[in-house]
Formats: C-alpha cells, structure tokens, sequence
C-alpha cells in the first residue's frame, strides 16, 4: 500500500480538524481520544514512510552493489576467456612447433642411421675381405711350413737311420751268449730300416754304456728316449731292460770265461 508523502496527510488533517463540523453527540473526551488516536496514526504513517525510505534505499544500494558485482563478474569471465584463448594459442603454438622439430629431428635421424649402417656394412665387408685374404695367407703359409717341417723331418730320420746302422756296424760284440741273441731283434724288411726298438736301443746307447749302467736306471733312460721316437714309454722300459740284462749278461760271461782258462792253466 502507497501512502502520500508527510505532507500531504498533515494538510488534510489540518482541513479535517478546521472545516468539518464536529458530528453531534460527540464530548471533549472523545475528541481527546481521536486526537491521540490521529496522533498515533500520524507517528505509524511516518515510522512506516521512513521504514520504506530506508528499504528503498536499501534496495537501491543492494542493487548498485548486485550491478557492480555483476559488472566485475562480467569483466572477469572476460578476462579469463581471454587468458583462456591466449592459452590455447600458445599451446596450439607450442604443439605444432613441437611436432614439426620431432618430425625434422626424426629425419635427421633416419638419413644419419641410414648412412651409418651404409657405413658399417662397407667396413664390414672390407674386413671379411682381409680376413678371407689373411685365412688364405696363413693357410698357404702354414702349408709351406708343414711341407717344410715333413721334408726336415724324413731328412732326419734318414740320417738317424744312417746314424744308427753305423753305430750298429762300429759297435759288434765279439762274442754275444744266446740270451742276448734271443733278446736281439732283427731290422725290417724294408732295405735294412730300424726297427723302433733299434732306434730307441741306439739313442740308449749314445747316452749311456749299456754294459754297465743299473738296472734300476734303465726304465728312466727308456722313458726319456722314448718320445723321440714315438714308442710306448711301457714297451720301452721292457725292451731296453731285456736287452740291457741280456747285453749285461754277455758281457759277465765273456769276463768269467778267461779267468776260467787261466785257472786250468795253473793247474
């Protein structure tokens, strides 16, 4: 409800009070009473004017407030949309850029790789080249030096077969017994070759006197000549004692013999 301004109600209260009869009937306390009761009208008319005067300006205030905030909110969505878009941008920026040096990049890599293994693949042909040619040098080399090492080795063992056929010939017992005979083995069949056991006899002999070394030193010396000429070390211990015994065994009897013939003698 509008009510006119203080005014306005004052005048026509006063109109009221000044030009309208007085209704019949009506006593000083009645009047009295009208009047506090126009009084109290007049005191809410005008708390209730200034109550609105204020919730008008109130309102107004809250509203100048809402608009303003309002305002702000709106520069501010503004501002963030343009960071936003800024971002994006430079995002969009960045992204593009970033694919366009990987993409680069990547080429580069693929033309270095690609060179690189060219690279690696002549080197490696290079060297199987020079190991093939370096196999065939040491095959060819190697050869020539078996050839070589065979030719000195069949010279050798026909100067120690010449060797020991001279030995043979320059060291004959005048007298053997039977036993050592027996313990002789005759050469091959070959055009006189020694035998191993011949060789391994003759090398026995040149470095010791089979005659009078111990017994107990023969299996060594077989042991040591033996791989000279590739005989079993067992068999060679067993033939240089057989023959050393037998040979010993000659060589004692052949010695007891003039003592024998001496002593008849004196007789």
């Amino acid at each position: 409800m509008s009510l006119a301004p203080r005014s306005t109600l004052t005048g026509f209260r006063t109109w009221v009070v000044t030009d309208c009869p007085v209704a019949p009937g009506l006593r000083p306390g009645h009047l009295a009473e009208l009047e506090a009761a126009r009084q109290d009208a007049d005191q809410r008319i005008a708390l209730a004017a200034r109550e609105h005067d204020e919730a008008v300006e109130q309102a107004a205030v809250a509203a100048r407030q809402a608009r303003d905030e309002a305002t702000r909110a709106r520069a501010a969505e503004t501002g963030i949309r343009a960071e936003l878009d800024r971002t994006r941008a430079d995002a969009s920026q960045l992204v593009t850029q970033a694919l366009a040096g990987a993409a680069a990049e990547r080429g580069d890599l693929r033309a270095q790789s690609e060179q690189q293994g060219g690279r690696l693949r002549t080197e490696l042909q290079q060297v199987r080249a020079d190991a093939a040619r370096l196999v065939d040098h040491v095959r060819d080399s190697a050869a020539a030096r078996i050839a070589v090492m065979e030719e000195a080795a069949a010279r050798l063992q026909a100067e120690r077969d010449q060797l020991a056929a001279d030995l043979r010939a320059a060291h004959r017992p005048s007298r053997t017994s039977a036993r050592a005979r027996r313990g002789a083995r005759p050469t091959g069949p070959r055009g006189g070759c020694a035998t191993k056991r011949d060789q391994m006899i003759e090398l026995a002999r040149q470095r010791r006197d089979l005659a009078s070394v111990p017994l107990a030193e023969v299996s060594q010396l077989a042991s040591s000549v033996a791989p000279e000429i590739g005989y079993s070390p067992g068999t060679a211990r067993r033939e240089l004692v057989r023959y050393v015994r037998g040979l010993q065994a000659a060589s004692a009897e052949s010695q007891s013999t003039p003592d024998k013939k001496e002593g008849e003698s004196d007789d």
